[in-house]
């Protein structure tokens, strides 16, 4: 297995491994006495390391729609 570099290291955010976060927050649209929609929102903090070694080897997720469509997103959003 491959060592890190500090350089790396610094960029997963964690003291003992990798961070990343997600939030997640459901709302429920009401109108009148029945709920209209419902929406569910993500909101995910992936570590630049993570990130970028997805990215770089993309071909290896390609059976992974989720991490597609992500880095489809971001890449389109930047």
């Amino acid at each position: 297995m491959k060592k890190l570099s500090q350089k790396q290291l610094d960029k997963l955010w964690g003291e003992d491994g990798p961070y990343s976060e997600a939030d997640l927050s459901i709302q429920t649209r009401i109108l009148d006495d029945r709920v209209s929609r419902v929406f569910i929102n993500v909101e995910v903090k992936i570590n630049p390391f993570t990130f970028e070694f997805i990215k770089k080897h993309r071909d290896k997720f390609k059976d992974n729609q989720i991490i597609q469509q992500l880095l489809d997103h971001v890449l389109a959003h930047k």
